[in-house]
């Protein structure tokens, strides 16, 4: 990656309008720049692995409440088709 940099700068003017000097300054932010890159990087990342632990909690969730209510279903109509319990007599 390139070297970005900014420039401030200042002219001396002398004889009229025209410049003789110059002064400036010239800042390296190549670092800032790329840390600033890293931490949306890491940014992404994190958001995308969030979405895909959602994601598998949704379905694991799905999954497990899908197949206990079926089973719960199938108890209650064997319940309804079952014969009603009987208490047998006591001997006496």
């Amino acid at each position: 990656m390139g070297t970005d940099e900014c420039f401030s700068h200042r002219h001396l003017k002398t004889n009229g309008d025209r410049p003789e000097r110059m002064l400036g300054l010239s800042f390296d932010i190549t670092k800032r720049k790329l840390a600033e890159e890293a931490l949306s990087s890491m940014n992404r990342r994190v958001i995308e692995a969030e979405e895909r632990e959602r994601d598998r909690i949704a379905n694991y969730l799905h999954e497990n409440i899908g197949q206990r209510l079926t089973l719960f279903a199938i108890a209650i109509e064997r319940l309804k088709d079952a014969r009603p319990f009987v208490r047998p007599a006591r001997c006496t």
